[in-house]
């Protein structure tokens, strides 16, 4: 079977391994994956909700804006759609519209993981190799009333990070990596998006007499006090 293709120039260079061989290598060789930030459920809100959903956006930096689907606007997206996140949410005119606007950086992983074959190959698969990508944001959020003033806003800086320690032999290592690259990508898009909004839902609820009130609602709570602008991880 096609184990390791890659491209340099007009040159196409292939190793073909038996199929048993591959599936004992397979079984006595590994890989620690290491994804952050780490899952964190969306708790349910247990106020009169006092947000309505506005506008989300992202701007992708670095070389990976190649990529249709690169950046975690629709990971943010899917995470508002679910039941928890949206008891922060009522369509109400009076309620404040809540703002998101991104800007993600990340370098293009394809080159550097084909460089980390090559040396996985050069190594003869018996030097355990390490690899480390991560994603870089920052953004606002804010809070309009309803006559489209800004009466909130907060600003985030925050990082995401993958982490591969392929061990002997790692060539197979890297290959078992590879299988499972999409659902790892999909699960970090996911930790990012439920960290990030937990982060603002705790922010919306520290400050909720305050926001409460442009709203012309009556808070519940006493005021909380003044928070500085949060760092949140996306």
């Amino acid at each position: 079977m096609d184990f390791l293709k890659k491209r340099n120039g007009s040159r196409l260079f292939f190793i073909e391994f038996p199929i048993p061989v591959v599936i004992l290598a397979l079984i006595f060789s590994g890989c620690a994956i290491t994804l952050r930030p780490e899952f964190a459920g969306i708790p349910q809100f247990n106020k009169k909700p006092i947000l309505r959903v506005g506008s989300i956006t992202e701007t992708v930096t670095g070389t990976w804006k190649i990529y249709p689907d690169s950046g975690f606007r629709r990971y943010v997206i899917e995470a508002l759609n679910e039941p928890e996140a949206q008891s922060y949410f009522s369509n109400e005119m009076s309620n404040l519209m809540m703002n998101i606007d991104l800007v993600s950086d990340h370098e293009d992983d394809n080159p550097r993981l084909g460089n980390l074959g090559a040396l996985s190959m050069v190594t003869l698969g018996i030097i355990p190799l390490n690899y480390f990508s991560e994603w870089n944001a920052e953004g606002e959020v804010e809070i309009v009333d309803q006559g489209g003033n800004v009466v909130a806003e907060y600003v985030f800086h925050g990082r995401a990070s993958y982490e591969i320690w392929a061990f002997p032999l790692t060539m197979f290592a890297l290959f078992g990596a590879g299988l499972r690259g999409e659902g790892d990508a999909r699960a970090l898009g996911k930790r990012s998006a439920h960290n990030f909004l937990n982060q603002i839902f705790e922010v919306i609820e520290k400050d909720y007499s305050k926001l409460a009130a442009y709203a012309g609602v009556q808070a519940e709570a006493q005021a909380a006090p003044t928070v500085a602008p949060p760092s949140l991880v996306v």
